[in-house]
Formats: structure tokens, sequence, C-alpha cells
């Protein structure tokens, strides 16, 4: 089996990768003594980053108890390996029933010196299964994401209380007024978040946090 070595993860995540230059101060960052390196293809990186899949428990017997942390007993990571197609890498951690429980990408440099790495291995195939396709799923950045759920959170809280006119207002704000249900008008609304560079998105977010700001004062 062939191993990295002494390398930094950043395990926050089991539906995206948050890119090196997402990670933040505050990330529970692991690093890792030793992790297993498998040279997969194309398909199989791609959907395990972008589908729920359950790997094989011949897979898992493989890797488990194979990746070390520095710590002062050694801790151990029960299922976790490194994968890459040979032009990116990523580390992905398991559950016993073969779920990615998280996964992560690399610091550049240390991307660079596993890929390099990778250049000698055979390819591996990894049997799995594909449990729901999420292929159609939202990709935004990680501040995106985080003003996409503030915005969510705040609707969903003002209609539940009954603050229809802020509905309404804030609608407005966005669309042309017209005599849709005041659910209706919060369906939109949220539908209309998971569009690329969405601009209610944007809008929301910034009547919602000058509205906040006002009320703090």
């Amino acid at each position: 089996m062939t191993y990295a070595y002494d390398i930094l993860v950043n395990f926050i995540d089991s539906n995206r990768i948050y890119e090196v230059f997402e990670w933040n101060n505050n990330d529970d960052i692991e690093h890792i003594k030793r992790i297993p390196l498998f040279l997969v293809d194309y398909k199989t990186i791609d959907d395990l980053l972008n589908n729920d899949i359950e790997v094989s428990k011949k897979f898992l017997d493989i890797i488990k108890d194979k990746t070390i942390l520095f710590s002062n007993n050694e801790k151990k990571i029960e299922y976790s390996s490194l994968l890459t197609e040979g032009n990116r890498v990523y580390a992905f951690l398991f559950n016993k029933e073969g779920s990615v429980e998280y996964k992560s990408s690399l610091l550049l440099d240390e991307e660079q010196e596993i890929l390099e790495l990778s250049m000698q291995l055979d390819n591996y195939k990894i049997e799995y299964t594909i449990i729901n396709d999420k292929k159609d799923r939202l990709y935004l950045t990680r501040k995106e994401e985080k003003n996409r759920n503030y915005i969510i959170k705040d609707l969903k809280y003002s209609y539940k209380s009954r603050k229809y006119e802020k509905i309404k207002y804030l609608y407005n704000e966005c669309f042309n007024e017209d005599k849709t249900s005041n659910k209706e008008k919060l369906e939109r609304l949220i539908n209309d978040l998971d569009k690329i560079n969405s601009p209610v998105r944007n809008k929301l977010n910034y009547i919602l946090k000058l509205s906040y700001n006002s009320t703090c004062k």
C-alpha cells in the first residue's frame, strides 16, 4: 500500500469541498502523519464528490486504521484515504457503512507532491454504490452559502411568526408586485436563492443585514 505523509486536511463537510482559500482560522484542521493513497479514474472522483455513495466493505477493510494523526498517542482515523485521478487530490473520511462523512482539499504544495507520487501508482478500482444522484446540487462559495442559509432562516422565521408584511416587502424589492399568496412569495424567494449569482440572494442579504445593523444601534 502506498501512503502520503505529513499533510493537512480540513474535514468539515460531507456535502461539498471547501477549497484551501476558503479555509478559516477557526476550522479544526487535522495534521495527518500517514494516510493511504489510491489512483482511481475520473468517474470515481466525480461520483464521490457529487453524489451520495457507499464504498464496499472490501475497500473499508483495506483502509481501516491506516490513517494516523500527529498526536501524543498517534490517534488513528478508522476509515480515511486520499484519492486522485492524476489531476486533483482529495481526502475522504468514511463511516462504517461506507458513506462519505467528510471530504477535504489539500494545500497546493502538498497536492502537487502527491500528484507526482501518484504517477508511480497503478489504477485502483473502488467498488461503490450510488445511493442518491446529486449532480444538480448548488455550488456556492463558503461565504455565499453562509449568506444563503442566513436569509432562509430569516425568511422562514418571519413567515412562521406571521410577519407577512415583511415577506411582502422583501418580495416586492426583488420581483414585481403580484397577487400571489404569502406562502408562494416565500417559496419563490427561497427557490431563487439557489441560482448561481442570484441577484435575489445579494439583495436580500444586503437588506436584512442593513435592517439588523439599524436595529442594533
